[in-house]
């Protein structure tokens, strides 16, 4: 992206100030960092993937059957027919695996770490249309692409952070508005983790563009850590006590016990922490569910023969080390030596590869098996 670019994107500021004053800091209001919409999709379009496909999919009704009454895709057309004239909303995930234009809006904010970018999301809304006042765990920009919606945020650090009861969505009982404002088509909201918001549509146009950001847990680190480390041999280790002394009452643990059994567990621990980094690499390459398969009518498709074409649900990543580079794609791991990550760097780089390109770094004999792999699975085609 130019200079130019950046700044229209951030209101004039470049990346570094972005990332130094607002990131996980506080909200940021950019009038026309795009021109216009960035999108072009109907709202009947946007229906037809929440009826088409297996992408994931909510309605949110403001006053169904309970309060902000949430229901789950895929829907059909009988769904739709039957919603109320004002006060809904249509929500849909992973937008950049079934619109290529929708994909490269991510080009946009490569200046946040690859593994860091989770999914684009497309909401829309009729007018008084919303999810409520809510808070995320994540930091998102909002995009309008067409219509108005009027956004309010909380900036007071003690909000009250009381939820709704008896409600199928994190809905904050109690909200008050500490800043506003509409946004038209090209502007955009950035938010960071757990600050109050509120949108409501304010026409029956009104569509908003999510960019979300990973932020995994620790409990999620280290429960798909322990899951995955227990399948080392190492973790087969049965305890054992032979010549213990005798004690006294049978129901005590003694400190021995305790010790021993302690050791067993950072023990073990321990070996693993020094294959931490391959996992973490593995880990956050893996593809959300299921990869989206031939039969998604939305798929991007080379426009002609002289360009390979990576799908968007295939995540791609590395570290370097002295002599080598650690390469994972799809949580699988590779290794390669200096003299190919070149090739790597280009593969990351981009999401369309000249073939010509290509044919010249497959001399590299590993980068060669890599990208048949990445043929196979039908993560570039």
């Amino acid at each position: 992206m130019t200079t130019a670019a950046n700044e229209k994107l951030l209101g004039g500021l470049d990346y570094q100030t972005f990332l130094n004053e607002y990131w996980q800091q506080k909200p940021l209001l950019i009038r026309q960092a795009f021109s216009g919409s960035p999108l072009a999709i109907s709202p009947e379009a946007l229906a037809g993937i929440a009826c088409d496909t297996d992408a994931p999919s909510r309605l949110v009704i403001e006053q169904g059957e309970t309060p902000w009454e949430s229901l789950f895709g895929p829907f059909d057309d009988n769904t739709f027919a039957q919603l109320p004239d004002s006060h809904w909303t249509l929500l849909v995930n992973d937008l950049e695996c079934y619109i290529p234009e929708a994909a490269d809006i991510i080009q946009h904010f490569r200046f946040i770490p690859d593994w860091r970018i989770d999914d684009l999301m497309l909401s829309y809304a009729v007018k008084h249309g919303s999810v409520g006042p809510h808070t995320d765990e994540y930091d998102v920009f909002l995009i309008q692409t067409s219509g108005k919606r009027h956004w309010k945020i909380d900036t007071n650090e003690h909000y009250l952070s009381e939820l709704l009861p008896d409600c199928s969505l994190s809905i904050l009982k109690h909200f008050e508005t500490s800043h506003d404002w509409v946004l038209e088509a090209g502007d955009m909201l950035y938010l960071p983790p757990n600050l109050p918001h509120y949108g409501i549509a304010k026409d029956d146009q009104c569509m908003t563009l999510s960019v979300g950001f990973r932020a995994p847990s620790q409990q999620e680190l280290i429960s798909a850590w322990l899951e995955s480390a227990s399948n080392n041999p190492k973790f087969k280790q049965r305890y054992s006590d032979k010549k213990r002394s005798l004690q006294q009452q049978a129901a005590e643990i003694t400190k021995n016990d305790i010790a021993a059994l302690s050791k067993m567990i950072l023990e073990g621990i321990d070996h693993e922490k020094e294959h931490l980094s391959l996992w973490l690499g593995k880990y956050l390459t893996e593809a959300k569910g299921d990869p989206i398969d031939d039969q998604n009518i939305f798929n991007e498709t080379s426009p002609h023969d002289e360009v390979f074409i990576r799908q968007h649900w295939l995540r791609l990543a590395y570290f370097e080390n002295n002599n080598t580079l650690d390469f994972f794609a799809d949580g699988i791991h590779y290794q390669l030596s200096h003299p190919e990550k070149e090739a790597i760097f280009y593969l990351c780089q981009h999401y369309r590869y000249s073939k010509s390109q290509i044919a010249h770094y497959c001399q590299g004999s590993t980068f060669n098996t890599i990208f048949n792999d990445l043929l196979e699975k039908g993560g570039i085609t």
